[in-house]
């Protein structure tokens, strides 16, 4: 289970990756909806969302043997970017699996951090390409967990 500690610890790996982003109140919303509303502009993170806080706290979890052989994911968006940016940051080698025809304006903010995109159209998941597979990458999947349970 998530404790108040697991999410305490995760904001302290992931410090050096993020930017600190208000909380921001909007009176027009809190009376529509009856309540008070706070919104996180997480567009303000230097890759455009707020994956990057998942990403870079499960890079950080890493062990030594896992950031020296790379890691590997598979998205055409947010997380591959928060991914490839957080592992370049790191000095770690990452490994994009996209689909065959992705955003352009998203691969190309992918491709200025990955080390390789795999552009693919394929029915299989990630954890089964023959180079994830001989190579034992880390897979870092968009719908995993990212803080150490």
């Amino acid at each position: 289970m998530l404790e108040l500690n697991d999410v305490l610890q995760a904001s302290e790996r992931i410090r050096p990756y993020i930017v600190h982003t208000p909380l921001l109140r909007t009176p027009a919303l809190d009376e529509l909806i009856g309540c008070q509303v706070y919104i996180k502009p997480e567009m303000f993170q230097l890759t455009g969302s707020f994956k990057v806080r998942g990403a870079s706290s499960r890079i950080t979890l890493l062990t030594q043997q896992e950031r020296e052989r790379g890691v590997v994911t598979a998205s055409s968006g947010n997380h591959a970017k928060a991914i490839a940016y957080t592992a370049k940051k790191m000095g770690i080698r990452a490994t994009v699996v996209m689909p065959e025809n992705p955003n352009p304006a998203k691969l190309a903010g992918i491709r200025k951090s990955v080390d390789f995109a795999v552009q693919e159209n394929s029915l299989y998941p990630v954890y089964e390409y023959p180079f994830v597979v001989a190579d034992r990458y880390p897979v870092l999947h968009p719908a995993l967990p990212f803080v150490s349970l």
